[in-house]
C-alpha cells in the first residue's frame, strides 16, 4: 500500500478549470527548488492542481506535456465571460482600458513589496470567484494558500507573468526556447542581475528538492 501523498498534475486546460482544488499553480523549476520547501507537503496535497510549466515535469510523468501559462490564462478569461465568473486580480496596477479585459467583469488589487503575509494584510475584501495572482513565486502560492482560507469560493491561479505576457507587456518565449526548457536563458536578457541571482538560488536548490518530491508525494512514470 503506497501512504505516500498524491500530487494532481494535468496538462488537460480543461481539467484544471473544473477542478474542485482551490489552487492552480506551476509545475516547473521554482517549484521543485523554492515551493515545495515554503508550503507543506498536505497543504500542496489538499489544495492544490499544478500544470507541467517545465521540463522538470518529467519527474512526475514522461507523457506530461508543457502548458504555457498565458495559454491557461487566456482560457480563464475566456471562462469568466461565458460563466460571467468575477476576476480579481493582485498584483501591479493595470490599464482600466485594456482590449483583452474587455467583457470580463474584474477589479485590481495593486499590493506593495513584502512577504506573502504582509501582502495578505492588505486584503480585506471578498475576492469572488475567480483570483489570479500575477506574484513571483513562492511568494503568490504562499499568498493563495493564506486567501484561501478566507475566501474557499474563490479559484485561485498563481500564474505569474503570463498576464504580462498577454498584455503584451512581456515578449513572449520564442517557440525554439519553450521546446527545449531554455526559457531561462531567453529571460536573462532582461533585469538580468535579478534573474541571474534567482537562478543561482533555484540550480542551488533544485536536487534537494527533486529528492524531497520523489520521497514524500506520489511518484509514477507512466
Amino acid at each position: 500500500m503506497n501512504n505516500k501523498l498524491p500530487i494532481e498534475l494535468s496538462n488537460d486546460l480543461q481539467i484544471i478549470l473544473d477542478s474542485k482544488k482551490s489552487i492552480v499553480a506551476a509545475s516547473n523549476a521554482t517549484f521543485f527548488s523554492e515551493v515545495i520547501n515554503k508550503i507543506s507537503s498536505r497543504l500542496l496535497s489538499q489544495k492544490f492542481i499544478f500544470w507541467p510549466d517545465g521540463i522538470l515535469s518529467y519527474v512526475i510523468s514522461y507523457k506530461l506535456k508543457k502548458v504555457p501559462g498565458r495559454l491557461l490564462l487566456e482560457r480563464v478569461l475566456k471562462d469568466s465571460k461565458i460563466l460571467n465568473k468575477k476576476i480579481c486580480f493582485i498584483g501591479d496596477p493595470l490599464n482600466d482600458k485594456i482590449e483583452l479585459l474587455e467583457e470580463v467583469d474584474w477589479k485590481l488589487i495593486s499590493v506593495s513589496y513584502g512577504t506573502a503575509k504582509e501582502i495578505s494584510k492588505e486584503i480585506n475584501d471578498n475576492l469572488g470567484d475567480i483570483v489570479v495572482i500575477n506574484l513571483p513565486s513562492p511568494k503568490q502560492e504562499e499568498l493563495a494558500v493564506i486567501l484561501s482560507e478566507n475566501n474557499p469560493l474563490s479559484k485561485f491561479y498563481c500564474t505569474g507573468g503570463a498576464l504580462n505576457m498577454l498584455l503584451g507587456e512581456e515578449k513572449i518565449v520564442p517557440e525554439i526556447f519553450n521546446k527545449t526548457g531554455l526559457e531561462w536563458l531567453w529571460r536573462l536578457r532582461t533585469d538580468t542581475k535579478r534573474r541571474l541571482g534567482r537562478l543561482i538560488n533555484i540550480l542551488t536548490f533544485l536536487p534537494m528538492g527533486i529528492y524531497r518530491f520523489r520521497k514524500t508525494f506520489y511518484h509514477e512514470k507512466t
